[in-house]
């Protein structure tokens, strides 16, 4: 899930290897301010994708990795990883992704070996 509002839920947050084809949500982080990007509140000099002008959301469909990705790269920015996710870095976004699985940039928080 992409924020603390779902780390009470059974089981609990954890990196999930899936299918690169499979659908999910995402969220993009940018390190510099971009149009239809938010500050950050949790997380300083980060920005996250919102809304656009007409109020809607940076596409939070069902996407694949691929597809997640290369938004994010279109609008200059890359997917949140899953540390900024669940530290809250990215829920001002206000895009109602808090509860749902996002496809993330591991990063940091890479895997040491698939299970």
């Amino acid at each position: 899930c992409s924020s603390t509002k779902c780390v009470a839920k059974k089981p609990a947050p954890h990196i999930e290897i899936v299918s690169a084809t499979a659908k999910y949500a995402m969220r993009c982080c940018s390190d510099t301010s971009l149009p239809h990007f938010v500050a950050s509140t949790a997380c300083p000099g980060l920005f996250v994708s919102s809304t656009d002008t007409s109020g809607v959301c940076i596409k939070n469909g069902a996407l694949t990795f691929a597809e997640a990705d290369a938004l994010c790269s279109a609008h200059g920015a890359r997917l949140c990883t899953t540390r900024e996710n669940l530290a809250d870095c990215s829920r001002p976004a206000q895009c109602g992704l808090n509860a749902l699985k996002v496809w993330t940039e591991f990063g940091e928080d890479a895997p040491s070996s698939v299970p």
